[in-house]
Parts: structure tokens; sequence; C-alpha cells
């Protein structure tokens, strides 16, 4: 798995990351703040967002670099769950966190383990499935929807024995573990790293894969 070639496919990547995630963020943050933030004037901002201008690729990089930065997702996800009053079933019908969420997981799944021989995005058959496509598509893997409600059995039987895989997930908890645990066993899976929006249960997540390969956005 490498990022995707050529230097005007990454750049076009780059752009339409930048202004996907900007606009997501500027649903919860106000064009003050941002630019606080950024260090960029209200108009030129309001211009990415409305999608008149695009930045050029050297500045969109160091956007995005700072929209990507952990503390700030973590509290970008925060504002998001308290502008819906904590229901997970609002937050995660808004098309704009998805993708939020799916092009910092795809840029931390590229920044550590490129280069590596990840086949596939293990998730599961609910919105997880919706951020693990984009991520996919960003990484250039397919996703394999395992656990509840999916014919588990038989896409697990089709996965390559031994293989590397990376788990994506909106919520990770008890049940979701437990297809996990099915999987791996099934196929003697090894999963470098898991990254979920919302972490249940984190005491058994470690336990199961060990604190360095996970990453969470909430709590």
């Amino acid at each position: 798995m490498k990022w995707p070639p050529g230097k005007r496919k990454r750049d076009l990547l780059l752009l339409t990351d930048t202004a996907d995630l900007l606009k997501a963020v500027k649903k919860v943050y106000t064009y003050d703040e941002l630019t606080e933030y950024l260090g960029l004037q209200p108009s030129t901002l309001s211009r990415y967002v409305q999608g008149e201008i695009l930045p050029a690729p050297q500045r969109a990089r160091e956007i995005l670099a700072k929209l990507a930065e952990p503390a700030f997702m973590r509290r970008y996800v925060t504002k998001v769950f308290e502008k819906y009053s904590f229901s997970i079933h609002k937050a995660f019908s808004d098309p704009d966190f998805l993708t939020a969420v799916s092009i910092y997981f795809a840029r931390e799944f590229l920044a550590r383990l490129a280069g590596t021989r990840v086949i596939y995005v293990l998730t599961f058959p609910d919105t997880s499935s919706i951020i693990a496509a984009i991520v996919s598509r960003s990484v250039g893997l397919s996703p394999v929807i395992i656990g509840r409600n999916a014919r588990s059995g038989e896409t697990i039987q089709a996965i390559e024995k031994g293989s590397m895989s990376v788990m994506v997930a909106s919520i990770l908890g008890s049940e979701e573990l437990t297809a996990a645990k099915e999987a791996m066993r099934m196929r003697n899976l090894r999963i470098p790293l898991v990254e979920t929006v919302i972490l249940q249960d984190p005491s058994k997540v470690v336990e199961m894969f060990g604190k360095e390969r996970i990453i969470h956005l909430f709590p």
C-alpha cells in the first residue's frame, strides 16, 4: 500500500480534502475562530468554504496539516456532538462529519502504514462502512464488512489467511470486538491499526490491540 501515484493526483486529493474538511469544520467554528487558528483572513476562508476558489497546493498542505492535527480533530468531534446534543444518530447522519473523520483517518493510515502490505479495511455494517468506504478510496483498498447483520462467516472466509488489515469503526464496543476477534481467529489476521470515532470499553480494546495501535476521537 502506498500514496496514490502521480503528483497531479496527489495534489487533486489534497485540494479536495482541504475543501471538504474546511466545509465540515465551518459548521461548528466561526470564521473568527478559524482565522485565529489558521492565520488566514475570514474573506479568504469564506471563498474556500464556498468553493469560489481553491488554495494553492502549498497553502492547502498547511491548512490540512492544522485541521487534521489530532488535538484539533478531537475538539472538532466534541463540538459536533455538542451541536447535536450528543445524539449519536444525528451526528453520524451528517455527511460532512463523516467525510471529515474519514479524511483524518485516511491521513493517519497513510502516515503510519504507507509501504506496508495492508490488504483490507475491516469495518462493520453501520455508519462504520461509510467511513471505511471513504478511507478505502483514499488509500486504494477495499472495505470488508464483518459483524452483525452481515454474512460474516462467508465474508471472513474470503479474507486471505495471515493478511494484514486495518479496522475502521464509527463506534468500537463489545459487539464490534467480538466480530473482530472472530475474524482474527478464523483467518489469523494481523491488525496494526484500529481507527474509531467513539471508543467504548477502552481497557478491553487496549488489551486486545495495544494502546499504540488505537486512534480514537471521543472520548
